[in-house]
Protein backbone atom coordinates (compact mmCIF):
# COMPACT_ATOMS: atom_id res chain seq x y z
CA UNK A 1 0.00 0.00 0.00
CA UNK A 2 2.86 2.33 0.64
CA UNK A 3 4.64 1.57 -2.52
CA UNK A 4 1.08 2.56 -4.40
CA UNK A 5 0.72 5.63 -2.54
CA UNK A 6 4.99 6.62 -3.17
CA UNK A 7 3.94 6.09 -6.61
CA UNK A 8 0.62 7.50 -7.22
CA UNK A 9 2.31 11.08 -5.64
CA UNK A 10 5.45 11.07 -7.74
CA UNK A 11 3.25 10.71 -10.69
CA UNK A 12 1.23 13.17 -9.29
CA UNK A 13 4.55 15.63 -8.58
CA UNK A 14 6.02 15.15 -11.96
CA UNK A 15 2.55 15.96 -13.43
CA UNK A 16 1.95 19.20 -11.64
CA UNK A 17 5.98 20.16 -12.72
CA UNK A 18 5.08 19.73 -15.96
CA UNK A 19 2.00 21.84 -15.78
CA UNK A 20 2.55 24.62 -13.73
CA UNK A 21 -0.39 26.94 -14.90
CA UNK A 22 -2.47 23.95 -13.79
CA UNK A 23 -0.98 23.30 -10.24
CA UNK A 24 -1.40 27.01 -9.27
CA UNK A 25 -5.06 26.45 -10.44
CA UNK A 26 -5.40 23.41 -8.78
CA UNK A 27 -3.44 24.67 -5.53
CA UNK A 28 -5.54 27.78 -5.28
CA UNK A 29 -8.93 25.62 -5.75
CA UNK A 30 -7.70 23.61 -2.63
CA UNK A 31 -6.56 26.49 -0.60
CA UNK A 32 -10.08 28.00 -1.12
CA UNK A 33 -11.92 25.35 -0.45
CA UNK A 34 -10.23 24.47 2.99
CA UNK A 35 -10.44 28.14 3.81
CA UNK A 36 -14.58 28.20 3.00
CA UNK A 37 -14.50 24.85 4.69
CA UNK A 38 -12.76 26.36 8.16
CA UNK A 39 -14.92 29.42 7.60
CA UNK A 40 -18.28 27.55 8.19
CA UNK A 41 -16.89 25.29 10.47
CA UNK A 42 -16.17 28.34 12.61
CA UNK A 43 -19.51 29.90 12.04
CA UNK A 44 -21.71 26.49 12.55
CA UNK A 45 -19.22 25.70 15.94
CA UNK A 46 -19.66 29.29 17.71
CA UNK A 47 -23.73 29.27 16.83
CA UNK A 48 -24.72 25.76 16.84
CA UNK A 49 -22.09 23.13 18.95
CA UNK A 50 -21.23 25.49 21.31
CA UNK A 51 -23.52 25.58 24.47
CA UNK A 52 -25.38 29.13 25.18
CA UNK A 53 -22.69 31.45 27.61
CA UNK A 54 -25.65 31.79 29.82
CA UNK A 55 -27.01 29.81 33.52
CA UNK A 56 -29.24 26.91 32.38
CA UNK A 57 -29.80 28.24 28.78
CA UNK A 58 -32.10 25.59 27.71
CA UNK A 59 -35.02 28.01 30.25
CA UNK A 60 -34.44 31.07 28.18
CA UNK A 61 -37.12 32.53 25.65
CA UNK A 62 -37.93 34.68 22.99
CA UNK A 63 -41.28 36.17 23.29
CA UNK A 64 -42.91 37.93 20.56
CA UNK A 65 -46.44 38.54 19.90
CA UNK A 66 -48.29 37.84 16.22
CA UNK A 67 -51.69 39.34 15.31
CA UNK A 68 -53.66 36.15 13.37
CA UNK A 69 -56.36 38.09 12.48
CA UNK A 70 -54.27 40.64 10.38
CA UNK A 71 -51.57 38.23 9.48
CA UNK A 72 -49.27 40.53 11.63
CA UNK A 73 -46.34 38.88 12.94
CA UNK A 74 -43.86 40.38 15.76
CA UNK A 75 -45.66 42.83 16.55
CA UNK A 76 -44.38 43.84 19.69
CA UNK A 77 -45.67 44.15 23.02
CA UNK A 78 -47.12 47.04 25.80
CA UNK A 79 -45.79 47.78 28.84
CA UNK A 80 -48.89 46.06 30.60
CA UNK A 81 -49.10 42.65 28.61
CA UNK A 82 -44.99 42.54 29.63
CA UNK A 83 -46.19 42.87 33.36
CA UNK A 84 -48.98 40.57 32.74
CA UNK A 85 -46.52 38.17 31.60
CA UNK A 86 -44.23 38.80 34.74
CA UNK A 87 -46.89 39.07 37.35
CA UNK A 88 -50.37 37.15 36.39
CA UNK A 89 -49.02 34.25 33.45
CA UNK A 90 -47.14 31.76 35.62
CA UNK A 91 -44.63 30.91 33.50
CA UNK A 92 -42.08 33.24 33.63
CA UNK A 93 -39.47 33.02 37.21
CA UNK A 94 -38.24 36.48 35.54
CA UNK A 95 -39.09 38.49 31.69
CA UNK A 96 -37.48 41.44 30.64
CA UNK A 97 -38.07 43.96 27.72
CA UNK A 98 -35.93 44.74 25.39
CA UNK A 99 -35.68 47.31 22.99
CA UNK A 100 -32.64 48.35 20.48
CA UNK A 101 -31.70 51.75 19.12
CA UNK A 102 -28.90 52.68 17.04
CA UNK A 103 -27.42 55.97 18.61
CA UNK A 104 -24.84 58.84 18.54
CA UNK A 105 -21.55 58.51 20.98
CA UNK A 106 -20.78 62.14 21.21
CA UNK A 107 -18.44 64.49 23.03
CA UNK A 108 -15.18 61.82 22.44
CA UNK A 109 -12.30 62.38 20.11
CA UNK A 110 -13.79 60.33 17.87
CA UNK A 111 -17.58 60.39 17.82
CA UNK A 112 -19.16 56.65 16.43
CA UNK A 113 -22.47 55.03 16.25
CA UNK A 114 -22.93 52.38 18.79
CA UNK A 115 -25.93 49.75 19.70
CA UNK A 116 -27.72 50.90 22.63
CA UNK A 117 -29.89 48.52 24.60
CA UNK A 118 -32.93 49.46 26.99
CA UNK A 119 -33.75 46.66 28.84
CA UNK A 120 -36.42 46.29 32.10
CA UNK A 121 -33.91 46.16 34.85
CA UNK A 122 -34.44 42.52 35.48
CA UNK A 123 -32.55 41.69 32.38
CA UNK A 124 -29.18 40.71 33.29
CA UNK A 125 -31.02 38.43 36.46
CA UNK A 126 -32.80 36.71 33.90
CA UNK A 127 -29.61 35.42 31.93
CA UNK A 128 -27.69 34.91 35.19
CA UNK A 129 -25.52 37.40 33.98
CA UNK A 130 -22.04 38.45 35.77
CA UNK A 131 -19.78 41.26 35.62
CA UNK A 132 -15.77 41.14 35.09
CA UNK A 133 -15.76 45.22 36.20
CA UNK A 134 -18.54 46.90 38.53
CA UNK A 135 -21.80 46.06 38.62
CA UNK A 136 -24.96 45.47 36.37
CA UNK A 137 -27.94 47.31 36.48
CA UNK A 138 -31.15 45.80 38.65
CA UNK A 139 -33.90 46.48 40.67
CA UNK A 140 -31.77 49.06 42.28
CA UNK A 141 -31.97 51.21 39.15
CA UNK A 142 -35.51 50.88 38.57
CA UNK A 143 -37.13 54.44 38.05
CA UNK A 144 -39.77 56.07 35.27
CA UNK A 145 -38.15 56.31 31.91
CA UNK A 146 -34.19 55.34 31.37
CA UNK A 147 -32.24 54.91 34.29
CA UNK A 148 -28.86 56.67 32.92
CA UNK A 149 -26.51 53.88 34.04
CA UNK A 150 -24.73 52.36 31.89
CA UNK A 151 -23.22 48.47 31.03
CA UNK A 152 -20.77 48.23 28.36
CA UNK A 153 -19.25 45.37 26.63
CA UNK A 154 -16.03 44.25 26.79
CA UNK A 155 -15.64 45.14 23.33
CA UNK A 156 -15.99 49.40 23.52
CA UNK A 157 -14.36 49.36 27.46
CA UNK A 158 -11.40 48.28 25.31
CA UNK A 159 -12.05 50.16 22.44
CA UNK A 160 -13.06 53.68 24.40
CA UNK A 161 -11.12 52.96 27.31
CA UNK A 162 -8.33 51.16 26.74
CA UNK A 163 -9.54 48.18 29.17
CA UNK A 164 -9.03 50.55 31.70
CA UNK A 165 -10.53 50.16 35.45
CA UNK A 166 -11.06 53.91 35.52
CA UNK A 167 -13.71 53.19 33.00
CA UNK A 168 -16.63 52.91 36.00
CA UNK A 169 -18.04 56.21 37.23
CA UNK A 170 -16.74 58.07 33.35
CA UNK A 171 -19.57 59.97 31.98
CA UNK A 172 -20.60 58.87 28.63
CA UNK A 173 -22.83 61.13 26.51
CA UNK A 174 -24.99 59.15 24.26
CA UNK A 175 -27.66 60.89 22.07
CA UNK A 176 -28.25 63.62 24.41
CA UNK A 177 -28.26 62.34 27.30
CA UNK A 178 -25.52 61.50 29.72
CA UNK A 179 -24.99 58.08 31.31
CA UNK A 180 -22.47 57.21 34.21
CA UNK A 181 -20.31 53.84 33.61
CA UNK A 182 -21.67 51.27 36.32
CA UNK A 183 -20.04 48.16 35.34
CA UNK A 184 -18.50 46.06 31.84
CA UNK A 185 -19.47 42.67 30.95
CA UNK A 186 -17.42 39.78 30.17
CA UNK A 187 -15.87 39.40 26.43
CA UNK A 188 -18.14 36.22 25.40
CA UNK A 189 -21.60 37.85 26.69
CA UNK A 190 -23.92 39.14 24.16
CA UNK A 191 -27.21 39.81 24.12
CA UNK A 192 -29.49 36.72 22.50
CA UNK A 193 -31.34 38.17 19.98
CA UNK A 194 -31.34 40.88 17.40
CA UNK A 195 -29.94 44.22 17.61
CA UNK A 196 -30.30 46.88 15.12
CA UNK A 197 -26.85 46.48 12.75
CA UNK A 198 -24.21 44.83 14.84
CA UNK A 199 -23.64 43.95 18.30
CA UNK A 200 -25.13 45.65 21.16
CA UNK A 201 -22.28 47.99 22.95
CA UNK A 202 -24.31 49.03 25.45
CA UNK A 203 -27.23 48.52 27.87
CA UNK A 204 -28.94 51.01 29.78
CA UNK A 205 -32.29 50.03 32.19
CA UNK A 206 -35.82 50.95 30.96
CA UNK A 207 -39.36 51.12 32.69
CA UNK A 208 -40.90 51.31 29.50
CA UNK A 209 -42.81 54.24 31.24
CA UNK A 210 -42.35 58.08 31.68
CA UNK A 211 -40.07 60.01 29.25
CA UNK A 212 -39.29 59.35 26.43
CA UNK A 213 -42.09 56.20 26.54
CA UNK A 214 -45.85 56.80 27.25
CA UNK A 215 -46.25 58.91 30.16
CA UNK A 216 -49.52 56.51 31.10
CA UNK A 217 -49.31 52.86 30.62
CA UNK A 218 -51.43 51.82 27.37
CA UNK A 219 -52.26 48.28 25.98
CA UNK A 220 -52.71 49.38 22.54
CA UNK A 221 -48.85 51.10 22.46
CA UNK A 222 -46.86 48.08 21.25
CA UNK A 223 -43.35 49.53 21.16
CA UNK A 224 -41.50 46.92 23.29
CA UNK A 225 -40.01 44.70 20.44
CA UNK A 226 -39.93 41.82 22.87
CA UNK A 227 -38.76 40.53 25.81
CA UNK A 228 -36.49 37.69 27.03
CA UNK A 229 -37.80 35.67 29.70
CA UNK A 230 -36.86 32.50 32.33
CA UNK A 231 -39.19 29.54 32.05
CA UNK A 232 -40.29 28.66 36.44
CA UNK A 233 -38.75 25.11 36.90
CA UNK A 234 -40.45 21.97 35.46
CA UNK A 235 -42.11 24.57 32.49
CA UNK A 236 -41.27 23.86 28.80
CA UNK A 237 -42.05 25.45 25.78
CA UNK A 238 -44.65 23.12 24.84
CA UNK A 239 -46.49 23.60 28.06
CA UNK A 240 -47.69 27.15 27.44
CA UNK A 241 -50.23 28.73 26.01
CA UNK A 242 -51.41 32.22 24.92
CA UNK A 243 -47.62 33.09 24.68
CA UNK A 244 -45.57 32.61 21.31
CA UNK A 245 -42.19 31.58 22.62
CA UNK A 246 -39.35 30.23 21.37
CA UNK A 247 -35.32 29.12 22.16
CA UNK A 248 -32.83 32.25 22.49
CA UNK A 249 -29.93 32.08 19.54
Amino acid sequence: MMDSFLQDWRFAWRGLVRSPGFAAIAIATLALGIGANSAIFTVVNAVVMRPLPYAQAERLVRVTADFTGARANDVGMSQPELLDYRDRSGIFESIAGVWAINANLTQVDQPERVEVLLASPSYFDVLGARPQLGRLFGPQDEGRGITEVAVLSDAIWRRRFGASPDAIGRKLRIDDDWYTVVGVLPPEFRHPGRSVLTDVDVWAPASFLGNPFPEKAVRGAYFITGAIGRLRPGVTVDQTVNCKLSTVD
